[in-house]
């Protein structure tokens, strides 16, 4: 949850993130490269569907050097 602060008014908003990866090894995976047209009706849903949340990300990241898991 982040807050966001304009002037005395504090607005707590959810920002929720999507990612999907290809296994190519054991130790490696590579993000899968969905279209611009999926990721805008999948992030526009999201805010739409899911109370609270007013942004929606991609996360492109391979493994390695990312994880699997966000820690």
């Amino acid at each position: 949850m982040v807050q966001v602060h304009f002037g005395v008014l504090i607005v707590s908003q959810i920002i929720s993130s999507f990612r999907r990866l290809n296994q190519i090894v054991g130790m490696t995976a590579d993000y899968h490269p969905f279209t611009h047209e999926f990721r805008g009706e999948t992030a526009t849903r999201i805010i739409n569907e899911v109370k609270g949340t007013n942004r929606c990300t991609n996360d492109i990241t391979s493994k390695p050097p990312g994880t699997i898991e966000w820690e």
